[in-house]
This record gives C-alpha cells, structure tokens and sequence, in this order.
C-alpha cells in the first residue's frame, strides 16, 4: 500500500537505510515527489554532470547512485523534483509484480490501449527506465490522456479505477514558489488565473507534454525533441493559447 515503506523492496541495499529518516520512507513520498533524499536536478542544465539527474545515468547502476545520497528533508516534508525517485517506482513495481514496468504496462495497460508501437529504455542493469525513457507517437500518447479523462475507461471497460484515477490527480502536495501541486506523479496547473481549475499534466525530456482538461473535455498532446536546453515554451502558455483559441 501506500504507506508501506519502501526498505523491504531493496534488501540488497540495506546498509543505505541505516540512516532513521531513509528508512522510513515510503511508496507514497516516492509518488509525491517528497521523499527528502538530497537531489539537485533544476540548478543545472541535463547535459551538465553536476545535475543528480545526469550523473544517474552516467552511473554504472542507478539504484546504487540515488540510494548512496543522503537525506536533506524528512520525508513527506517538501517537495523536490526528482527523476530518480521514478527509477526507484520502477524497482518496486518489478519487486512487487515479479515484472518490469515496460512488460507490466504492454500486459494491463498497452494492449488495452491498443498501443503496439513504442519503445522503452533499459538502464545499465535491465529495469525499465521510467524517469525518461518511454518513447511513444502523438496519437498513442493521447489514448493515455483520454483514459485518465473518462476516469480510467477505455472503450466502456474500466482499465483505472475511478478511485485511483482520483487520488494520483488529487493536488495535495504544494511547491515552493509556484502555484502548481502535485499529485502521483501528475503535475496540477491552474488556469484561466483560478487556483480552484486544475489541468492535469504529464511533462517529458525533450518536449514532450500531455494536458489534460476536465471542465473542457480536452486532450492537449505536444511532443517535440529539445534535448539541448533550449528554453521551451511552458505548459501555462501553451495551454493558454489552445485555451484561448477553443473559448
């Protein structure tokens, strides 16, 4: 469950959760972003090894780099934007499940969708690299969106739950200066200047965005590939002129 703590998934790592505050962390402050492992991925730019997010994937194994870090926050405290928290997700879920993320997600969620086209990255130890490595077309994408629109349905059948679907968009964890949340794993963005409208977002490595819009019933996917730290056009603004455009 949610508070489960996240030590029992990583018995080959126990020497790194001697520390009281790594111990108890749990599935949820991965999910939320809180987990208060000391992380730095937003003061440099992703082609600059002093980003945590770069120096992971020039490590050898990544689970041993995030783990080795220490704690700066306790857990569930605040949140830091953290793409090895996602590797970590990825661990679990094969842990749990007995399957890799990218097997898991063609078996309950892909071959549902319809989606037959993609291509997942492996990290230097063969797990599903789920903090950036999911390349998918602009339509498939979409089906994702639209899922999570119609509360977990696809096609009439109930592939999410409504309650799950609920919870990972609830914005209950705040971000210093800023006026998004954030739910599992989804960024939550007002718009039309009213903290009381949230669209749900999905922002990937190189451009990539989905947005999605309850009171619109609207779908917004971007895909793009700028991966030498071009500033790019933010989610507010473009959803702003599609926005603008559709009222």
């Amino acid at each position: 469950g949610l508070n489960e703590k996240i030590a029992q998934y990583f018995p080959n790592h126990s020497s790194q959760f001697i520390d009281p505050l790594k111990s108890i962390i749990t599935i949820e402050d991965l999910l939320t972003m809180t987990a208060g492992i000391k992380w730095d991925e937003s003061s440099h730019a992703y082609t600059n090894p002093m980003n945590n997010a770069a120096s992971m994937e020039n490590s050898n194994n990544w689970i041993d780099y995030i783990l080795s870090l220490p704690m700066e926050y306790k857990p569930g405290e605040k949140f830091v934007y953290n793409s090895g928290i996602t590797v970590l997700l990825s661990h679990i879920l094969h842990e749990a499940s007995g399957m890799h993320a990218d097997e898991y997600a063609e078996k309950y969620l892909f071959n549902k969708l319809g989606i037959q086209d993609y291509f997942w990255k492996k990290t230097p130890n063969n797990l599903t690299d789920a903090e950036g490595g999911l390349y998918l077309s602009t339509r498939d994408f979409a089906k994702i969106g639209m899922l999570y629109l119609n509360d977990g349905r696809w096609n009439g059948s109930q592939i999410i739950t409504n309650e799950w679907v609920e919870l990972t968009m609830s914005p209950d964890t705040d971000i210093e200066e800023s006026s998004r949340k954030y739910g599992f794993q989804w960024w939550l963005v007002p718009y039309e200047n009213n903290q009381e409208k949230w669209m749900y977002s999905g922002s990937g490595y190189g451009g990539q965005y989905l947005l999605i819009v309850p009171e619109y019933q609207l779908v917004m996917v971007f895909n793009g590939w700028n991966i030498f730290d071009i500033p790019r056009p933010s989610i507010e603004y473009l959803s702003q002129r599609v926005l603008e455009a559709i009222q």
